[in-house]
């Protein structure tokens, strides 16, 4: 059978004794010559890049075969150091000598390199969505509450609450969203005084934080003392984490309508109060979250908004009376809070908060 072979073709030579003892770089280099002096024919010959791709399959296949062992292989040394290094780790002394040296070694990079900056860092990568609680206020962001004042509303959703309210820092009071809350049919200032006395999570717990109108009352103790000997009293105090708050929750529920997105934090406030008050208020200000939800489960109550400083001439200061079972909701960062008990017998409440990173 004739050949079909043009005689410009590339010829197939034996590799000679000289090329073997060739430095590496070097035989690159042959190989290298070689494929492009084999593109370049093919090319000449009217071939297309997808024929030219299916005649060398076969030698991609090899070298890619062969990549593949290479990082199996790597990946397989990678493993064997992991694993030799997890169970030295294991032994005391190799721990200590491995905490020894590589805090030496931080201590020596600080020169070259201040790697404090990334570990102060809350977050290795930065979140566009994320808004700090402490962030300044702006003039800009008084306009969301221009003219607005605060509304009730009954059976909303999770999302209208998010659009028209959470996300425009506007107070809006929810009439209907705490009907299954236990501590309606519990709660009153005698039960709370039986709780925090009988409950082996709240006897012995002491408030993270204390707030009272009266700069004697500055414990528990001091609150039920005051019950039985002064015509008024009132406190707020925050449940810690753990078995304090823990306690508390079980009278109350997260609010269904709550976006997904916001994140109930671990701690509950109670506020108490017990006679007629006469104008006094508490001012809040411990919060660090993004929202606050104030719950009127006894009494009623009346709760102040004032805008920050820059907002004064835009936002107006929203006065909000609360019924048993409304719950007010308004974000920490536009609004600072003051409590003031309506009632002339008691009141009882729940405060909780909420994180909103994203919205």
């Amino acid at each position: 059978m004739a050949s079909h072979v043009r005689e410009d073709a590339p010829k197939i030579k034996e590799v000679t004794d000289e090329e073997l003892k060739l430095p590496q770089a070097d035989k690159i280099k042959l190989i290298n010559d070689e494929i492009k002096s084999l593109q370049k024919y093919c090319t000449g010959l009217g071939l297309s890049k997808k024929e030219v791709n299916l005649s060398t399959k076969p030698i991609r296949d090899v070298a890619w075969s062969q990549k593949t062992k290479g990082r199996l292989r790597f990946l397989f040394y990678i493993a064997i150091i992991a694993a030799i290094c997890s169970v030295g780790y294991r032994q005391p002394k190799i721990r200590k000598l491995c905490h020894f040296w590589g805090r030496k070694a931080q201590v020596s990079i600080l020169g070259l390199w201040d790697w404090t900056v990334l570990y102060d860092n809350d977050c290795f990568v930065a979140n566009p969505y994320f808004i700090s609680d402490s962030e300044a206020v702006t003039e800009d962001d008084c306009k969301l509450c221009k003219n607005y004042t605060a509304k009730k509303v009954r059976n909303i959703t999770s999302k209208s609450l998010n659009r028209y309210f959470l996300t425009k820092d506007r107070p809006v009071v929810v009439v209907d969203a705490t009907n299954n809350w236990s501590a309606h049919e519990k709660f009153s200032v005698k039960f709370i005084r039986e709780l925090y006395s009988t409950s082996s999570a709240l006897k012995e717990a002491t408030p993270c934080t204390f707030r009272s109108s009266n700069e004697n009352v500055k414990t528990l103790k001091d609150v039920w003392e005051y019950i039985d000997d002064n015509e008024y009293v009132d406190a707020f105090w925050e449940n810690c984490e753990g078995a304090p708050a823990k306690a508390i929750r079980g009278y109350y529920n997260r609010l269904e309508l709550l976006p997904l997105a916001c994140e109930s934090a671990s701690t509950n406030w109670i506020y108490l109060t017990k006679g007629k008050n006469d104008g006094h208020q508490i001012l809040l200000d411990e919060f660090k979250a993004t929202g606050i939800i104030v719950t009127q489960v006894v009494g009623q109550g009346e709760i102040e908004l004032d805008p920050p400083e820059v907002c004064g001439s835009t936002c107006k200061k929203q006065v909000i009376k609360l019924k048993p079972g409304q719950a007010a909701i308004f974000t920490n960062r536009l609004w600072l809070l003051a409590y003031r008990p309506i009632s002339e017998t008691e009141t009882v409440g729940i405060l909780t908060t909420y994180h909103q990173n994203i919205f």
